[in-house]
């Protein structure tokens, strides 16, 4: 997936406060702004190739968080030796191996992985559609909390193949 169609598709996500039947104005008004993707007034240059930098840079996600994942502004997008940072999963940071193009999970020590999340950049953006799919199914009582964690393993493929698994255990 590239930084157009991930904007698209979490757009085309993005309930209406009036589908929070079951849920407080406070909590719709609160989910929804953390579903904030907008356009950047000024955007940085275009690199199809870095489809997640190309978002960083021609988007406004600083504010868009799906599940437990979270995206920086483009000025706090930052670099090692061996990796890019440019968001965060809780407590950590996500970034991007320069060797292999992997999304890892990285300790704040800036070099230790505790994960790998997606084969790419491309498939980290498709698992993150997806998994914002499947939680407003569950969210929204379409499937049940059970549904949903079976339905997870479906997102295996998406994320790279199998050794992207472990992942899904925190969701």
């Amino acid at each position: 997936m590239n930084a157009d169609d991930f904007y698209k598709e979490i757009k085309a996500l993005t309930p209406q406060v009036e589908d929070f039947k079951d849920y407080s104005l406070d909590f719709a008004e609160l989910y929804l702004k953390e579903k904030k993707i907008e356009p950047l007034q000024e955007p940085l240059a275009f690199m199809p190739e870095h489809p997640v930098l190309d978002l960083i840079g021609r988007y406004d996600v600083s504010s868009l968080v799906i599940q437990i994942y979270g995206f920086f502004q483009p000025d706090d997008v930052g670099e090692s030796d061996n990796y890019i940072y440019f968001g965060n999963r809780e407590a950590f940071l996500v970034a991007i191996e320069k060797k292999s193009g992997r999304i890892a999970e990285i300790d704040y020590n800036e070099e230790y992985v505790v994960c790998y999340l997606a084969q790419d950049e491309s498939h980290f953006l498709d698992f993150l559609v997806a998994l914002e799919r499947l939680n407003q199914k569950r969210m929204f009582k379409i499937i049940s909390n059970e549904e949903r964690d079976k339905q997870l393993k479906s997102l295996i493929p998406l994320m790279g193949g199998d050794e992207y698994a472990q992942v899904l255990e925190d969701l």
